[in-house]
């Protein structure tokens, strides 16, 4: 048993943009308390939960596919020329985020999957560009709000 290397991940749900993906960050959560006293004793009891959304950043083609792929994405979720936000049914998506390995016929082997429930891109990040970065990748990170996530089989 070993330590595993990262990363090697895909992304179920944007094949297409898989490829292009670089670094995307597992789900965390974090378990809301307050401060209960009782006596002298003073604890903290659990009443919920924060989770963080998934940053995923990507490399650009010249024909900008991941990009145009969350752009369009966004563009479901305003609607209308008059920005009306739509019902989150009707854009949100679950996205698998599967860590990878090489078994030993050299193929990738899932070792560990979460399913990010009723996910959609929050936010798009600037895109740098710079005299100093030329003949360098240009890439883009993305924020992917969600309801809920689960580890997946």
């Amino acid at each position: 048993m070993g330590l595993e290397r990262g990363p090697r991940f895909v992304l179920d749900t944007a094949r297409k943009t898989s490829m292009f993906c670089t670094a995307v960050n597992m789900p965390g959560r974090q378990i809301t308390t307050v401060d209960r006293t009782i006596g002298m004793v003073t604890q903290a009891m659990p009443y919920g939960f924060v989770e963080d959304d998934v940053t995923m950043t990507f490399r650009l083609d010249q024909d900008y596919t991941a990009f145009t792929y969350f752009y369009v994405w966004q563009q479901a979720i305003l609607g209308n020329e008059y920005f009306e936000v739509n019902f989150k049914n009707t854009y949100a998506k679950d996205i698998t985020i599967s860590q990878l390995r090489k078994d030993q016929n050299n193929n990738d082997s899932a070792i560990y999957k979460v399913k990010l429930i009723d996910a959609f891109p929050k936010s798009i990040q600037s895109i740098q560009l710079a005299d100093a970065s030329q003949d360098t990748i240009v890439e883009m990170t993305v924020d992917i709000a969600y309801t809920r996530w689960e580890t997946a089989q």
